[in-house]
């Protein structure tokens, strides 16, 4: 499972399904929840979307970081930088529950890097 390292340090681990050429669909997770969330959504549409999967600082496999790293700009930073490493300019950007902030937050912040948002059970 590939990582991206922050500049605070902090690896986080993210996964893609799909062809390359497919259009990138960047998932985030609520909170306390791996990558592995997402397991249904990827086996039914990776064929269809390039589907790219993060843990958040602190969940799964990525690194916790210092607690005070934890804000939406960081997730926010996060998710931002595994689109990169992954080579995706912009996304459809999809957040359940917490991540549906996090989403949130890349769309009024970044709306350059955002194709399309989705938000699930959000608040």
């Amino acid at each position: 499972m590939p990582h991206v390292t922050r500049p605070d340090g902090v690896r986080i681990a993210w996964a893609e399904d799909g062809s390359a050429d497919a259009p990138p669909v960047l998932l985030c997770t609520m909170a306390t929840a791996a990558m592995t969330v997402w397991e249904p959504v990827v086996a039914r549409l990776g064929g269809r979307w390039r589907l790219i999967v993060h843990d958040r600082r602190g969940d799964g496999d990525s690194d916790p970081g210092a607690p005070e790293s934890h804000t939406f700009q960081a997730f926010r930073d996060d998710a931002l930088a595994v689109m990169d490493a992954a080579g995706a300019q912009r996304a459809a950007v999809c957040g359940m529950a917490f991540g549906a902030r996090v989403a949130t937050r890349i769309a009024l912040d970044k709306p350059e890097r955002v194709r399309g948002l989705a938000l699930f059970d959000a608040t």
